[in-house]
């Protein structure tokens, strides 16, 4: 077993490519998705057919799964089949700081450590390795582990000790993009009504005070040019932001405008289940 090795556990739109750039970086990888249709000729993976296998070859995982449920799971078994083998987790899922907190506490008495390490720049920033990772849990771990996050990411932050931290900087993070995508595209399709040029509108916002990450990439890049399909589809979204208005609720914080916005993007999701989040302009355009 090579000290670099580790071992990607879930080869979706975000999994697989940071698997790539681990690869194109010189580590050993590992791999194991429950969908074996998802395994790519085009990356040199040693690919497993089950977690036993994978944690035979490696003391350090990488999750990138897409919900608390799927994160649950697998470290259940994990925690079954690894007793013998002490097992280092940095979980990139968007699982809530509840969620997070419940797979520490599961793991407590066990030989896993477990860093919560959620990541943000979407499917285009997975494929570049420029991601943001942001990491809760051992200092000791996160200073380990740099090396491989250096390798899919751009920047990378320690929030703090407890588990749930990176979570609770991650789900704000995408309750704010979320926020922005919906505020951008009613301004947009105002300026549409008055004649202007969607184009023109986001070179103007961009050099300008209302300047947002929707006017600046999904803007330009899939709504003008119809595309839509940025990789990151509104029912992840959903799930995102409802797991920030479940923290502000915990918390007693004010959360009067997240209720609005979650709301908008139920009635999407209701309307188009598995849409391009970018799709909300179309959504949107027919209210």
């Amino acid at each position: 077993m090579n000290d670099y090795t580790i071992g990607v556990i879930g080869l979706g739109n975000m999994g697989l490519p940071i698997a790539e750039n681990l690869v194109n970086n010189g580590f050993p990888v590992t791999a194991y998705d429950i969908d074996p249709t998802r395994r790519s000729p085009n990356v040199a993976l040693d690919y497993c057919d089950n977690l036993s296998e994978i944690v035979a070859k490696t003391a350090r995982l990488l999750f990138s799964l897409p919900d608390y449920a799927a994160v649950l799971g697998v470290t259940e078994e994990l925690s079954r089949i690894a007793r013998a083998h002490p097992l280092e987790i940095l979980d990139t899922s968007t699982i809530g700081p509840t969620g997070c907190e419940r797979i520490a506490q599961l793991l407590v008495g066990t030989n896993i450590t477990y860093m919560d390490s959620p990541v943000s720049g979407g499917v285009r920033g997975a494929k570049a390795g420029t991601l943001a990772v942001m990491c809760a849990g051992p200092a000791v771990l996160y200073e380990a582990s740099l090396p491989h996050f250096e390798a899919f990411t751009a920047n990378q932050f320690y929030i703090g000790e407890r588990c749930g931290q990176a979570q609770v900087m991650k789900i704000l993070n995408n309750f704010l993009s979320a926020t922005a995508l919906s505020a951008s595209t009613e301004a947009i399709l105002y300026g549409i009504s008055q004649g202007l040029d969607i184009r023109r509108m986001c070179d103007v916002i961009n050099v300008s005070t209302g300047i947002n990450s929707a006017t600046r990439d999904k803007f330009p890049q899939q709504v003008a040019t119809g595309l839509f399909n940025a990789g990151f589809s509104n029912t992840l979204m959903l799930k995102d932001i409802e797991l920030y208005l479940d923290g502000c609720t915990n918390a007693e914080a004010p959360h009067r405008l997240g209720e609005f916005v979650v709301q908008q993007w139920r009635e999407f999701v209701a309307d188009e289940p598995g849409a391009d989040a970018t799709k909300m302009f179309a959504f949107k355009k027919t209210e």
